[in-house]
């Protein structure tokens, strides 16, 4: 027979051509997606209730915190005030006349007696150098002071003043008070030095 053989077959096609594997492996891809999708919400669902948790923790700590310092500045403002009452109680005992001086001799505050008449004479001269409003020597209130201010310690000087026309006698005491200021406490000695002679 001359005739070639010939045999049919057919070949299937691959198993991965195959519409329903196609199917498939579309669905697992879009399911993959969605699962990390899925995956990466919760994980920022967690991590955004995480960081919220950790903001209202320290946002309370804050209030509390804040609510604590308001107390302390209750606190501090009423010790404060009492502090300061008892100061100016303190003050006002005190018969002697406070003065407060620049490192230059310079009057910038004052406390008088009211009873000897100093208060008035001193008002009206702040901002003056002292050594113009009492009687002595620039020097020694110069010295005094570079004294007073070189070792912070209490310098004892006595001088005199005109107050309503009558020379008054003071006893004096200069010490630091604060970086830039010193006080002078002085006690009118004026009856005391007549009963003596």
């Amino acid at each position: 027979s001359t005739e070639p053989a010939s045999f049919a077959f057919r070949i299937r096609m691959p198993w991965w051509q195959n519409p329903v594997v196609l199917v498939l492996l579309v669905l697992l891809i879009v399911s993959a997606v969605l699962g990390y999708i899925r995956y990466r919400t919760i994980r920022l669902v967690k991590l955004k209730e995480r960081l919220e948790k950790i903001v209202a923790d320290r946002t309370a700590e804050i209030r509390r915190n804040r609510e604590e310092i308001a107390s302390m500045n209750v606190m501090l403002e009423h010790a404060l005030q009492g502090t300061l009452a008892k100061n100016d109680a303190l003050v006002n005992a005190i018969p002697d006349l406070m003065l407060i001086l620049n490192e230059e001799g310079v009057l910038t505050d004052l406390r008088a007696n009211e009873m000897n008449g100093e208060s008035a004479a001193l008002q009206s001269r702040k901002g003056e150098r002292l050594a113009d409003v009492i009687d002595l020597g620039s020097d020694t209130l110069g010295r005094t002071l570079r004294r007073v201010f070189g070792s912070s310690e209490i310098v004892p000087f006595d001088f005199s003043m005109d107050v309503n026309g009558e020379g008054r006698f003071f006893e004096a005491r200069v010490t630091r008070f604060g970086e830039h200021e010193a006080l002078l406490l002085a006690r009118d000695i004026t009856d005391r030095l007549r009963m003596e002679k």
